[in-house]
């Protein structure tokens, strides 16, 4: 399964970020549906990623000699998991700082929105880092 670039994904970021600093009540209504189409993508960047290290995580217990080795393997899944609950919240804020964005007609909720956007990239981020392939099985990004 092939991954967007990380890079892709700032860059997004950075444009949904870039269009909302000049909202008028038009301008204002692209930038939310700019928002909720990089919520999305970012909903399938990260549930792509995580398939395919679970795939790894899968292939490398199989392969798996001692105890020792499922230790560490246990150990690195449940980092993963530990980044992956935080990058699934930070998903399912910056989705309620959009709506209530949509909701509220003013700057701060505007603002409040961006910011969830970022802590959502920070967490993509530390998804990424926190469980980069150690297979020789090459996850695309």
């Amino acid at each position: 399964m092939k991954h967007r670039n990380p890079t892709t994904l700032l860059v997004v970021l950075v444009a949904f970020a870039v269009l909302a600093t000049a909202c008028g009540p038009s301008a204002r209504v692209k930038t939310l549906r700019a928002g909720l189409v990089t919520l999305n993508a970012a909903r399938d960047g990260i549930d792509a990623y995580d398939a395919d290290r679970d795939a790894a995580f899968t292939e490398r217990a199989g392969k798996a000699a001692t105890k020792d080795d499922l230790d560490k393997l246990t150990a690195e899944i449940a980092t993963h998991r530990k980044a992956r609950a935080a990058a699934q919240a930070a998903l399912l804020a910056a989705y309620a700082a959009l709506s209530l964005a949509a909701t509220l007609d003013d700057d701060p909720s505007l603002r409040a929105a961006l910011a969830a956007v970022g802590e959502l990239g920070k967490a993509y981020d530390a998804l990424r880092g926190a469980t980069a392939p150690t297979t020789s099985r090459k996850v695309t990004p």
